[in-house]
């Protein structure tokens, strides 16, 4: 336990002495390193995917508005024919839904897939001091999180829309006459 960890420890450093270069530490406070590392780690990878997530909605709001621009004579021509001017704006949402919804199922599908191989092939992280008796597990094989699939598939989905929202208020905002002479 963590009474004979203490007394193998202080037996450790009356043995070595004073020895600048060594440091003597017992399993549990290298076991709290590995849970800080990780914690870490979890918070890190958050920052990074949200960071990836913003640079995503720029790409995605810069390609809806170029799809956007590219479609005036399209819009125009609906226009003319039979849309409203929110009509149009709904159509630009209902695209961004249809693409950000795909894009999630891929994404899931993809990203099940992957997690299946490694954690059937044993591809994991594995931990050295696991064999001295340790908390620590031998291994830590990538599983798949549910509430956290389902909300990231939520915001892939939900974020084109938000991204939409400058293009199809660009595009409800044009006039017959203004989409027709592009």
């Amino acid at each position: 336990g963590r009474d004979d960890e203490g007394i193998a420890s202080e037996q450790v450093v009356q043995s070595l002495g004073k020895l600048p270069l060594i440091e003597v530490r017992t399993f549990s406070q290298i076991a709290a390193s590995y849970v800080a590392m990780f914690e870490f780690l979890d918070i890190f990878l958050f920052g990074m995917m949200a960071i990836f997530a913003i640079v995503a909605i720029v790409g995605m709001c810069n390609a809806i508005l170029l799809s956007v621009q590219d479609r005036t004579k399209d819009i125009g021509t609906l226009r003319a024919i039979a849309i409203t001017s929110r009509q149009a704006g709904f159509l630009i949402y209902a695209e961004t839904l249809i693409t950000g919804a795909a894009a999630a199922f891929a994404a899931l599908a993809v990203g099940f897939i992957l997690v299946h191989i490694l954690a059937a092939g044993r591809i994991g992280i594995r931990f050295e001091l696991s064999d001295m008796g340790a908390a620590l597990p031998e291994m830590i094989i990538p599983g798949l999180f549910p509430f956290r699939l389902f909300a990231i598939s939520g915001l892939c989905t939900a974020l084109p829309v938000l991204a939409a929202l400058l293009p199809a208020r660009t595009a409800r905002k044009l006039t017959v006459r203004e989409c027709l002479s592009s």
